[in-house]
């Protein structure tokens, strides 16, 4: 029982959550919408009173992921990426 918070990664995280997606945020959001999860999330937000938030954003910057716990199948280089 982690009590009032998550665990993620082996590590403990307190409420408010943060998610970071990254893609095309009208995409992103028009799946989330007709997903099952997207639409449980709906629910919960009217029926409990939660808050759940979607912000777009152009640019984003995101810690990078221990190496031993990173497994890429498949990327591609995008060109005049920095």
């Amino acid at each position: 029982n982690a009590g009032e918070a998550i665990t993620v990664n082996f590590k403990s995280i307190s409420a408010p959550y943060t998610i970071s997606v990254v893609g095309n945020t009208q995409s992103l959001t028009d799946r989330l919408n007709e997903n099952p999860g997207g639409q449980y999330w709906a629910q919960r937000v009217r029926k409990a009173g939660l808050r759940f938030d979607l912000q777009g954003a152009s640019r984003i910057t995101l810690p990078a992921a221990p190496d031993k716990r990173v497994s890429i199948t498949y990327a591609t280089v995008v060109k005049g990426a920095s």
